[in-house]
């Protein structure tokens, strides 16, 4: 949706008309039907969607509190590194075969909102970065194979 400079949109509430009763769309609402054929579909009911909502239900402009609390963002980075030692040796008789890794995570978080009490708008800020331990999460691994010798 696009809006010119001088327009804002606007967030409405409907409700129900008839103590939310169903209701059945009037004829003076409905369409010809839409074919979705290539679907399998042979026909969908089509209605003049604006005509059903100012007749069925109640309109409410939101609240400048529900605008607010609407009005967020969050953002993620998650970095990751990996690095594999091969082993393939003896150790006297023995055959070693295998490997052995570590990869290390490091997640930085941040999320800004609003905080509504009453008349009252507060800013809110948050996050966490989990690089912030050691330089990460280090998460070690290993295998081995037997080896026949």
């Amino acid at each position: 949706m696009t809006f010119r400079a001088d327009q804002r949109p606007i967030n409405n509430y409907y409700f129900l008309k008839n103590n939310h009763a169903p209701v059945s769309v009037s004829p003076d609402l409905v369409k010809p039907s839409t074919s979705l054929s290539f679907a399998g579909i042979p026909a969908v009911l089509m209605y003049d969607t604006l005509g059903v909502l100012a007749r069925c239900y109640d309109q409410q402009a939101a609240r400048s509190a529900d605008l607010a609390i609407q009005n967020w963002s969050g953002e993620e980075k998650v970095t990751t590194g990996y690095a594999k030692l091969s082993i393939d040796t003896d150790l006297g008789p023995v055959p070693v075969r295998g490997n052995l890794g570590v990869q290390v995570i490091g997640v930085k978080q941040s999320s800004d909102g609003l905080a509504v009490d009453g008349d009252k708008i507060t800013p809110l800020h948050g996050g966490s970065d989990y690089r912030d331990a050691g330089g990460g999460a280090a998460v070690p691994s290993a295998t081995s194979t037997p080896a026949a010798g």
